[in-house]
């Protein structure tokens, strides 16, 4: 029992020590906060590539570009992106399809290494009104996205 006991602990000790920490942004980031950031043990970067952008229908982040180009600049390469698409019922949100289409021109365009572009689907009824559904996509570095596997989340409420 101590010898399972103590496989057990071994086990979870270096699952523990596989974490990794990440600065997850949704507005403009600098190379100075991205260096304090990798000077404090994170290494990886999750910036907001897409937004809802209700209005438009959704929008590439403008602080996309620059704030992956800072997080290179700091020496942070695992760089993800996510993507919040346009999901409300009450607005002209662009197929998804678009969507991506559009956030993957940004990729091309800026010449980004993106490990996995995360789906972030929030519930938001008081500005896009927007459904309540989580789920996350693997990126592979080809695009189109035709490549992507798309994995259903449990516990979808928010």
């Amino acid at each position: 029992m101590l010898h399972q006991t103590i496989l057990i602990l071994i086990a979870f000790t270096s699952l523990a020590l596989g974490l990794l920490h990440a600065v997850d942004s949704s507005t403009a980031v600098s190379e100075p906060i991205y260096a304090t950031a990798k000077g404090e043990g994170f290494t990886k970067a999750i910036i907001r590539g897409y937004f809802e952008a209700c209005a438009s229908g959704g929008l590439v982040d403008p602080n996309f570009a620059t704030s992956y180009k800072n997080a290179r600049a700091a020496g942070i390469t695992n760089i993800d992106a996510y993507w919040f698409p346009c999901t409300g019922a009450s607005n002209k949100c662009k197929p998804y399809a678009t969507q991506l289409q559009e956030i993957g021109a940004a990729f091309k365009a800026s010449s980004m290494d993106i490990t996995t572009l995360w789906v972030d689907i929030e519930n938001d009824p008081k500005t896009c009104h927007n459904v309540s559904v989580k789920f996350f996509i693997f990126y592979w570095p080809y695009w189109p996205p035709s490549y992507a596997l798309l994995m259903p989340v449990s516990g979808t409420t928010v």
